[in-house]
């Protein structure tokens, strides 16, 4: 048995999870209709929109909460990165890789395995991550 406040909690970030679901849906209409940039292996599920951030070493700066982080590899040193980050796309690295263990703990969107992401995104171009189905859409 449930306090009654941690079960009203629960019931609360439902109702906000389908609020948002219902927001992208909305947003987008039907997905089919929108381009699928890239793809791969979901690890942590989850919606994210936003703009790339590309990083090829450790920032240290300040990343907004709507980026999507997009890296060639799971490098530890980007761990405080991705912690501010709305999301996460690496090119290599698997399930257990370091950040993305990080990334399913701290239950922020992330794919791995995306060949070319690098190449296929552009900084500051703006995306929809749906890490549940392990893809990227563009947002037009």
């Amino acid at each position: 048995m449930y306090p009654a406040s941690l079960s009203r909690c629960v019931i609360t970030r439902l109702e906000l999870l389908f609020i948002r679901i219902a927001a992208v849906k909305e947003w987008f209409g039907n997905m089919n209709n929108t381009t699928v940039l890239c793809g791969g292996l979901p690890v942590s599920s989850g919606i994210a929109f936003g703009k790339v951030r590309k990083l090829v070493k450790a920032s240290g700066q300040r990343i907004d909460k709507n980026d999507i982080l997009v890296l060639y590899s799971s490098d530890p040193t980007f761990a405080p990165d991705v912690m501010q980050a709305g999301g996460m796309i690496v090119e290599i690295g698997g399930r257990l890789a370091h950040l993305c263990v990080i990334a399913l703990e701290m239950g922020i969107p992330c794919i791995t395995q995306v060949d070319n992401a690098m190449e296929i995104l552009s900084d500051g171009q703006e995306i929809f991550l749906d890490a549940g189905e392990g893809k990227v859409y563009a947002m037009e």
